[in-house]
């Protein structure tokens, strides 16, 4: 229990104070809440919230690295009033991709423009350049990509997971329904299985976790 603790430490503090990346902080501030509510009772969920509540606050008024907070909020509030052409910001740029592949599903809503066709329509629709492989948001890569037949199969892939984590052991039904949320903010934010890295990390993981319930169901049968 203490090495967990000790790893535990160690990853908030990475990624709060050592990593510059805002996603990792949004995903670790609802898991904690998620973990909270799967394993603590009444009085220690209020404590472990007044303490998550506490720490927020310290790190977004007295450390530096919160500047990135910051300026997320303001990068928002600049494309909101003044548009993508007068925010080239990370948050701007994010947006405009944003707006952009919705306007690509207006095109073709219900197949999309086909597996990889991605890059080829944002320069077609935008008149740029630059090679834009994915719109940082996996749902509308996908949508772009396939339609909405393509984003309802990913909504219902992603639905099914947690379906399928009740019928788990409590450790695994926790940890798979992390896991879950993790694949949901990250598929919001950015495009997980179309990084490499990312989405074979995802992909074990999944397969992993729901190797139990496979097993449990197999012996379940046979026992009948």
């Amino acid at each position: 229990m203490r090495w967990y603790l000790l790893l535990f430490i160690f990853g908030v503090y990475n990624l709060f104070f050592v990593v510059d990346g805002r996603t990792g902080q949004l995903v670790f501030v609802l898991l904690a809440p998620l973990f909270a509510v799967q394993r603590l009772g009444k009085k220690e969920l209020l404590f472990a919230t007044a303490i998550l509540a506490v720490f927020l606050l310290l790190y977004i008024n007295y450390s530096d690295k919160s500047v990135r907070i910051y300026e997320g909020l303001t990068e928002t509030q600049a494309y909101l009033h003044h548009g993508p052409e007068k925010a080239p910001t990370s948050m701007g740029i994010r947006y405009t991709f944003w707006e952009n592949s919705l306007k690509l599903v207006s095109e073709k809503p219900w197949l999309g423009h086909g597996t990889g066709s991605f890059g080829e329509e944002y320069r077609r629709l935008t008149d740029t350049q630059e090679a834009i492989k994915n719109p940082h948001n996996e749902f509308l890569l996908i949508a772009v990509q396939f339609g909405i037949f393509g984003f309802v199969i990913y909504s219902g892939f992603l639905f099914c997971q947690y379906y399928c984590s009740r019928t788990l052991p409590d450790a695994e039904k926790w940890l798979a329904q992390g896991l879950l949320l993790t694949l949901i903010v990250t598929s919001l934010l950015n495009s997980p299985f179309l990084d490499h890295a990312e989405g074979h990390w995802f992909a074990v993981m999944i397969a992993l976790l729901f190797t139990p319930n496979s097993s449990l169901r197999k012996h379940e049968k046979q026992s009948a």
